[in-house]
């Protein structure tokens, strides 16, 4: 079985450790218990960062319309009041954020918006600006977007993450709430 919570862990953990302190989560509905524990998942990774905030975006759907109208919504905010990190509770809600940023023209993704997917879908990999992707099952492997013609892979198993073949370790999972 898939564990979401470890997944959905280490993926807010790479947001964290890229300096990202304003991440907003991207789900629903909560009644899926995916959606749950990958949102307890991003709570425990922001428990060890205190100056990093949470922002729980609810869709009702996981779908790539849902993500989209998301999207927009973050798009149509001041810049100082729009994540600096999102991660989406899968693949396809990531991409309709990306859409709906991708129209924008002055945000960058990854660099003014970092984005996470998860579920490693061969879809996310082909989008415009590849996701970054977490998907536990025994490797999960994601593809860090850069400004760069060419993504930069990323290789996550267990604690520690490959990023152009140096390995860099990653925190160990925490269980507390909500930082700040």
């Amino acid at each position: 079985a898939v564990d979401d919570i470890a997944g959905a862990t280490l993926a807010v953990e790479h947001l964290a450790a890229i300096g990202r302190r304003r991440i907003a989560f991207v789900g629903g509905p909560p009644e899926l218990s995916q959606v749950r524990d990958r949102l307890q998942g991003a709570r425990n990774a922001l428990a060890a960062v205190p100056d990093a905030k949470l922002e729980v975006i609810s869709t009702p759907t996981l779908t790539v319309l849902a993500g989209r109208a998301v999207g927009e919504q973050i798009r149509d905010r001041p810049a100082s009041r729009r994540p600096d990190g999102i991660f989406c509770a899968n693949d396809l809600v990531a991409i309709g954020v990306l859409q709906a940023l991708a129209l924008m023209g002055d945000v960058m993704v990854p660099g003014d918006i970092a984005l996470v997917g998860y579920d490693d879908i061969e879809f996310a990999r082909s989008a415009v600006v590849p996701l970054a992707v977490s998907a536990v099952t025994s490797i999960a492997r994601g593809l860090v977007g850069s400004r760069r013609r060419y993504p930069r892979r990323c290789r996550v198993c267990r604690c520690e993450c490959t990023v152009e073949g140096e390995a860099r370790p990653t925190a160990s999972p925490i269980s507390r709430t909500e930082g700040g």
